[in-house]
């Protein structure tokens, strides 16, 4: 079987941009093209969750609407739903422009409304320490794999790995759904999740560089968004559960509720209960919902790749 020499369009004299990694065998001025795109989509996506979940947490009746009323629940259910339905036809028609982007579009403005009302229920602090923390790890995680790329290393072997701790916490996020095991196991999840996605956002910007065909950019995007994502609400949880982070009922409604204990706190009278218990169900639906929506995209992914070898060593690349 011939094997093609690896691209030497990054020599000094010829003037082109240097590989991304050893033995490239694509031009890097296509590669960094694609990238450019996809961080520029992964950026939209951001602006648009951030605008959504700012309308949810500061325009009143909408999370009083969610905070109090049995039907918001509802409708905070069927926004955790949407986005696994959105990406069913999103798989078959990725390559379908514009319909990619319309379906984009709806999963986002979905994820970005339970974004907003998870932070709804969280103090500002708290989001604001996890907001600053998942942008410093994103960055710190992104530059040190185009460092590592560059220098030879891979990290196709984290695959497994990352699915079997998906898989771990997604049975774990089951468990505390039915058998709630208290804020420790909360504490417990919202760390090991924060370095599951960690792991994650290492996974697939190497895939990014290396594997991803150019007809993928938007699976390349669904799945860096879900890992910023997801790791921005298992940091939430982290510091929320292992701190004082939960905002009290009178936060939620405007002083209305002055004097009564924080959510998730022993007393207060019959509504008072009811909205607490409102709140933890929501907590539980988003906690296993999660991990969930990234191991079906994972899913997806992994059936419409295509692999093909390239090199004398036997590595699989993207075709």
């Amino acid at each position: 079987m011939y094997f093609r020499p690896p691209y030497k369009g990054g020599d000094v004299e010829t003037g082109g941009a240097r590989p991304l990694y050893p033995s490239m065998v694509e031009s890097p001025e296509l590669r960094w093209a694609f990238i450019r795109k996809i961080y520029g989509i992964l950026t939209a996506q951001m602006l648009v969750t951030v605008g959504m979940a700012s309308v949810v947490v500061f325009v009143d009746p909408v999370h009083d609407f969610f905070a109090t009323t049995t039907a918001g629940l509802g409708v905070y259910v069927l926004l955790i739903i949407v986005p696994f339905i959105v990406l069913c036809p999103l798989y078959y028609y990725y390559q379908s422009y514009p319909v990619n982007y319309l379906l984009l579009g709806v999963f986002t403005l979905c994820i970005g409304f339970a974004v907003g009302l998870t932070c709804a229920f969280t103090k500002g602090k708290v989001i604001l320490e996890s907001a600053i923390l998942t942008s410093v790890v994103v960055i710190s995680l992104t530059l040190y794999t185009f460092w590592a790329a560059r220098r030879g290393h891979d990290f196709s072997f984290l695959g497994p790995f990352l699915f079997a701790g998906l898989m771990i916490i997604l049975v774990f996020a089951l468990i505390q759904l039915f058998f709630p095991m208290g804020r420790l196991a909360y504490t417990i999840y919202g760390g090991v999740a924060a370095l599951l996605f960690c792991g994650y956002i290492i996974y697939d910007t190497d895939n990014l560089i290396k594997r991803y065909s150019y007809d993928e950019y938007i699976w390349a995007a669904v799945a860096l968004y879900l890992d910023i994502i997801n790791l921005f609400l298992s940091l939430l949880t982290l510091f929320k559960e292992g701190g004082d982070g939960l905002k009290g009922l009178g936060e939620l409604n405007g002083g209305e509720h002055d004097g009564v204990e924080e959510t998730g706190a022993l007393g207060g009278g019959e509504g008072d209960s009811e909205k607490r218990d409102l709140e933890r169900s929501r907590e539980r639906i988003a906690l296993y919902c999660q991990p969930l929506e990234k191991e079906r995209l994972r899913a997806g992914v992994s059936v419409g790749h295509e692999f093909c070898r390239h090199d004398g060593e036997g590595l699989d690349r993207g075709c």
